[in-house]
């Protein structure tokens, strides 16, 4: 062969070789800018919306718990409503702890906000953005007619309370308290997350660029940099598989997922670990992954238990949340459990050992407490340091007006303030009883103690010296 052959051979080559590559260059370049980012953009979208809605029903149960048991008649519905806000209140989720909830009433009036508590007990009707949007008066009106939904609005984020961002929350109403469970997401988030990815593509796209001016030459390099770039797709696909998960990892309950593994009769006889998430993990104190493992290995005492357990739960076709105690751990934990499909089960639950622990304790004080009380030949109540709310008071205290649950200043005098002599805040801050006697009503003489029983309780006596003095 010639060298002028060579050459008229050579051309076509490099031909064959220029036009694939810049049609596949046009190809991702149609496919990165006009199918890979807006997909990535809904499906970050997607996975945020359903973080945050998923991240609610945990909140919206916490007060379902509440709520069941005030009905029970366990705690006062006042107490079980302060209990419930409170708890919301600790709830934080993503990055650093930053995310939080906050909860409205459906007349607008802010019951909770863990970041602004100048907000909590006014009415955010009139909250406008920097845009003059009503967004707690859209907030209200989502709950109240389509139950639960998302609001779009602009917010300041708590580390820069200076400069309102675009925000999305989402919102669900508690119907048994007409209360509404808010939590969001700042939207910039998101779009830093897409910029980032756009630029990213945009390097890649240069690259690929950069390949097709030496591909004739540097066929097994370019090889090289595909196979690179592929296994970066591969990378991205897994990190959005992560993504997806994250609401399970922040959760700060336990998670576990089971496979149900029935016999040939189709009873239920084990049960395999798929998922579990770090929390349960830390609240069991169990060291070694047990994703895989069948219950019979985990726990071959107590397995035919919990099964049967199982067993029970799954005709019923939903939710079945209890308090029970698992000799397994020796913990008493708050158990949610569901079948989110068929043949999988799974359950959430928290420690609440302290809580159990605290309760029979405070049961049997308040027992021996009461015992001793119902002796005395003078009114007598123990009550909440604080609010001045009656625990529990005797034969005597409730012939005076005195009722469990209430305040002693609305059930003596009707009052919406406390007595201007009373001096039980002296003693919740010395330690020390405080003794006083004054003429309460006309021509009425009482002596007053009160005395500290313990960080949270106190006891006030009320003598009638009338006739002494």
């Amino acid at each position: 062969m010639t060298q002028r052959d060579h050459k008229r051979y050579d051309v076509p080559i490099r031909i064959q070789v220029l036009i694939p590559s810049a049609l596949c260059l046009a190809v991702l370049f149609v496919a990165l800018f006009w199918a890979a980012v807006p997909f990535v953009h809904e499906q970050l979208f997607s996975i945020k919306r359903d973080m945050i809605c998923e991240l609610t029903e945990t909140a919206w149960y916490l007060l379902q718990q509440y709520q069941s048991r005030a009905q029970s008649g366990e705690i006062t519905l006042a107490e079980a409503q302060w209990r419930a806000l409170e708890r919301v209140r600790a709830m934080r989720y993503g990055p650093e702890s930053r995310d939080y909830f906050w909860i409205l009433n459906l007349s607008g009036k802010v019951l909770m906000h863990p970041i602004q508590r100048d907000l909590e007990g006014t009415s955010g009707l009139d909250i406008t953005d920097p845009y003059g949007k009503r967004f707690v008066e859209d907030m209200v009106r989502t709950a109240n007619d389509e139950e639960d939904g998302l609001v779009e609005y602009y917010w300041p984020r708590p580390d820069n309370p200076d400069v309102p961002v675009p925000k999305l929350s989402y919102v669900r109403i508690f119907k048994p308290w007409d209360w509404i469970v808010c939590t969001g997401i700042y939207v910039d988030d998101i779009h830093a997350e897409i910029d980032q990815i756009t630029r990213r593509l945009q390097f890649i796209f240069l690259g690929c660029l950069a390949i097709l001016a030496v591909l004739a030459i540097w066929l097994s390099l370019l090889s090289r940099r595909i196979e690179h770039r592929r296994r970066d797709a591969e990378q991205r696909l897994a990190a959005g598989e992560r993504q997806h998960r994250t609401s399970l990892e922040n959760m700060v309950c336990g998670f576990v997922l089971f496979e149900l593994i029935p016999d040939d009769s189709g009873k239920i006889v084990d049960a395999r670990v798929i998922q579990v998430n770090p929390a349960a993990l830390q609240i069991t104190n169990i060291t070694a992954d047990p994703t895989g493992l069948l219950m019979s290995d985990l726990f071959p005492d107590t397995v035919h238990i919990r099964m049967a357990e199982i067993e029970e739960i799954i005709p019923a076709g939903f939710p079945f949340r209890e308090e029970k105690f698992f000799v397994e751990f020796g913990r008493w934990f708050e158990v949610l459990a569901f079948m989110p499909q068929p043949n999988r089960f799974a359950i959430t639950f928290t420690d609440i050992t302290e809580r159990k622990n605290s309760e029979d304790k405070i049961a049997k004080e308040l027992s021996l407490r009461q015992m001793l009380i119902d002796q005395l030949p003078c009114a007598a109540m123990i009550l909440k340091k604080g609010t001045r709310e009656i625990v529990s008071c005797n034969q005597i205290a409730r012939t005076m007006g005195a009722i469990p649950g209430s305040t002693c200043y609305i059930t003596f005098d009707g009052q919406n303030e406390p007595c201007p002599f009373c001096r039980a805040p002296e003693s919740w801050e010395t330690g020390r009883p405080q003794r006083i006697e004054v003429e309460h009503h006309e021509g009425k003489w009482c002596e007053c103690i009160w005395i500290s029983l313990s960080e949270d309780l106190y006891v006030h006596y009320i003598f009638d010296i009338t006739e002494r003095k």
